[in-house]
């Protein structure tokens, strides 16, 4: 087994590119500490059991522990385009008609009941008094009629890999609440403010506008509601991780944008 290189990651583990004597190229993704490893078991068991007509996903290997205790699994190395490259060379149909089938892969489960597992997260960014407001606004809302699903739980383009027409979906991530909002708001996070093209020159802006505007033309009055404050929320979950300049310069960016425009 030989390591070809670290991959980015953006989900708190380590990713690694690795050849293996009989599986060839595999992807490992491993814990980064030990207290990691509760959330890393739960995004094991959430990609193995997806399963969808139109959507894959890499195969997964199994969980396992090296000798520092920590948790791994190996999963299969997929060579395709990653979609915001995809959206960038296409026309927006084409994008579209993968991101409806994307947005096909929820099922229904409830409401989630109370706001309590939204306002633990908030309370949690406090920390950053430069955004109180925005918090404020995030917190201004009665979260407990959201509907609940399964959902990918970090659903940005960067995480979408087309091969053969089909789309991948790599890189699951263990949710604060489980439903359709959070992998809408994240992917809305990236066609607005470019996520997946930070620290990058070819942003396709026009491209994403008219995505956005069809994507919008399904929602409910009150589903625009909760995207608007979940949106706002995704990009100030990121401000723990932001520790190199691009994200950083990105993120002030997007949520200056949403102080001065939006509130």
């Amino acid at each position: 087994m030989k390591l070809i290189k670290k991959l980015k990651g953006n989900s708190g583990c380590n990713v690694s590119l690795i050849q293996d004597k009989e599986r060839g190229l595999i992807v490992r993704k491993s814990a980064s500490s030990v207290d990691y490893n509760p959330r890393l078991k739960l995004q094991f068991f959430k990609q193995s059991s997806f399963q969808h007509k139109l959507v894959s996903t890499p195969k997964v290997f199994g969980l396992k522990g090296d000798s520092n205790n920590l948790l791994y699994f190996d999963m299969e190395y997929i060579r395709g385009e990653s979609f915001h490259n995809f959206i960038s060379t296409h026309a927006p149909f084409q994008s579209l008609k993968i991101l409806k089938t994307l947005l096909s892969i929820h099922t229904l489960e409830g409401t989630l009941g109370n706001n309590e597992a939204v306002n633990q997260k908030i309370d949690a960014l406090r920390p950053y008094k430069n955004y109180s407001r925005l918090l404020d606004y995030c917190a201004d809302f009665e979260w407990f009629d959201l509907p609940t699903s399964n959902c990918h739980g970090d659903l940005s383009l960067e995480n979408i890999i087309i091969k053969n027409n089909t789309p991948y979906l790599i890189d699951f991530l263990d949710s604060f609440i489980e439903s359709r909002f959070i992998d809408l708001s994240k992917l809305f996070v990236d066609l607005m403010f470019g996520w997946s093209w930070r620290g990058k020159n070819n942003f396709p802006f026009i491209k994403n506008i008219i995505i956005l505007q069809e994507l919008q033309k399904d929602l409910t009055e009150q589903e625009k509601e909760i995207y608007k404050r979940l949106t706002c929320l995704q990009l100030l979950r990121i401000l723990p991780y932001s520790n190199d300049n691009s994200t950083k310069d990105f993120l002030n960016k997007s949520l200056s944008h949403i102080l001065q425009h939006h509130l």
